[in-house]
């Protein structure tokens, strides 16, 4: 197995461990195949964000998609749409 690979299946399972300590997670049993890791990108474009990104990071997203996929990880693209501007707020003074 890749070098990558075998350390981000370990990080993975150690995350699990940490977040659901009743579960007994290990490389044999970690239900990869049910897991979705989620790309998640804001935007105030209404746009499809297959339309509006740059041409480098689509081809960034769907080359590390291909690496979480061959983990037997899904990989998922999600919009999360921004309505308005954030407001600047002076701290301490």
């Amino acid at each position: 197995m890749h070098q990558v690979s075998t350390e981000y299946r370990s990080f993975v399972i150690r995350q699990a461990k940490d977040n659901f300590p009743i579960q007994i997670f290990n490389k044999e049993n970690f239900p990869y195949n049910e897991c979705t890791l989620v790309y998640a990108i804001s935007s105030e474009n209404p746009n499809d964000l297959r339309n509006i990104l740059p041409f480098f990071s689509k081809v960034n997203i769907l080359h590390h998609f291909n690496l979480i996929r061959r983990l037997g990880i899904k990989a998922a693209l999600y919009k999360i749409p921004v309505s308005g501007k954030a407001q600047e707020t002076e701290i301490g003074g």
